[in-house]
């Protein structure tokens, strides 16, 4: 198989990645596209239920990480190479990223918000980091960075949210232990939950206004930078869409899940991608 139809089984057309970065140029949008295929490849990994399965496929693709540069031998491995000259980031950065993923296999659930915001940094903001540098076609300043941080940590947090249930099923929690005990919550119960406990409807309602101020962070950067970056905002502004059904339905999350129809995803990154070179944040505060 080709790099690019293993791009298309993780990102197929009507999909929520491939509407936000519909208008990036195709070199930038096949990079891109490449980065994403091969996290969402480990991700899944984690989703394996044979731990023994999963542990040595996950060790395959550490080496094979390892080895981009010399004798990889998957089409998406091969096609990162030129993506590391490029970017001139090191390789040690995906290294880390799959060192993270990796480490799912074993941890179910994350002791207070500290050791998420580690996760996020190892997994998220660093493919995020290599995704702006591509859209800016320069590393990112410090500040940038920064910013980078803020929008990873809030596309976290709505993943979380929205991936709760079948977490769940799968035996994970990635709400912080710590957190779930300010709302007198246990693992336990979200384990074995059919419905929503009205105490998990009120943190998620908390956590709306965090990632709120984390989005709107984003204000404080250049126009230069959220332009170039619009795909990716563009991305986050989704999931933000994607929350706000969640919350004014009554954050049913245990008994349904909230989408977006692909109409409905074209029409709102093809608003938010105009909007954002405009010069405008298109954020909609959930009341």
């Amino acid at each position: 198989m080709l790099a690019n139809n293993f791009i298309e089984e993780k990102i197929p057309q009507g999909s929520s990645l491939y509407y936000s970065f519909r208008t990036t140029s195709g070199d930038k949008k096949q990079a891109i596209f490449t980065l994403f295929t091969w996290f969402k490849t480990l991700e899944d990994i984690i989703d394996i239920p044979e731990y023994q399965v999963a542990e040595k496929t996950f060790a395959w693709w550490a080496d094979e990480t390892c080895h981009l540069q010399s004798d990889a031998s998957h089409p998406i491995s091969q096609a990162l190479a030129p993506i590391l000259k490029q970017t001139q980031l090191p390789q040690s950065h995906l290294e880390k990223i799959c060192t993270a993923l990796q480490s799912n296999l074993t941890t179910v659930q994350y002791a207070n918000q500290n050791e998420l915001n580690l996760y996020t940094t190892s997994t998220l903001s660093s493919l995020n980091l290599f995704i702006a540098t591509l859209l800016l076609s320069q590393a990112p300043t410090q500040q940038e960075r920064g910013a980078i941080e803020q929008l990873s940590m809030a596309m976290q947090w709505m993943k979380i949210i929205r991936s709760l249930r079948d977490d769940c099923l799968r035996g994970h929690i990635y709400l912080p232990q710590d957190l779930l005990k300010q709302h007198q919550l246990s693992s336990t119960q979200l384990l074995s939950c059919q419905q929503t406990p009205d105490s998990l409807k009120q943190l998620i309602t908390e956590l709306k206004g965090v990632i709120y101020t984390q989005l709107t962070s984003l204000r404080s950067t250049p126009k230069k930078f959220r332009r170039a970056l619009a795909p990716l905002i563009t991305q986050a502004l989704l999931d933000w869409k994607i929350l706000n059904l969640t919350i004014t339905s009554g954050c049913d999350i245990f008994e349904q899940r909230q989408s977006l129809s692909p109409v409905h995803k074209l029409l709102n990154t093809s608003a938010s991608l105009w909007q954002i070179q405009l010069g405008i944040l298109p954020l909609q505060r959930i009341v």
